[in-house]
């Protein structure tokens, strides 16, 4: 997959390395190219744990990378779809 759609991510939002992390696909909608930040993770003496974020808000945030990002997740399940099948005959 590479750094590519994280490190467009991180530029086009402005959202902190833990805020980015604790993203689900669940927090994007392309339909409106918005993103929602809704907490973060952080790294505690027993592993890593989520938290709310640094200002403690829930923000959205606009995205013009959305169709970018659709896209690189299209062609990872295309990829992935075909390495599952194998070479073909």
């Amino acid at each position: 997959m590479g750094w590519g759609p994280f490190m467009r991510l991180a530029l086009a939002t402005g959202a902190r390395r833990g805020e980015l992390l604790a993203l689900r696909w669940t927090d994007i909608d392309f339909e409106r190219a918005t993103l929602t930040i809704r907490g973060a993770l952080t790294q505690t003496k027993g592993g890593v744990a989520e938290k709310g974020t640094k200002t403690d808000r829930v923000r959205g945030v606009a995205l013009e990378v959305a169709a970018s990002m659709r896209s690189d997740a299209s062609a990872r399940c295309k990829r992935r779809i075909v390495s599952l099948r194998g070479p073909r005959s």
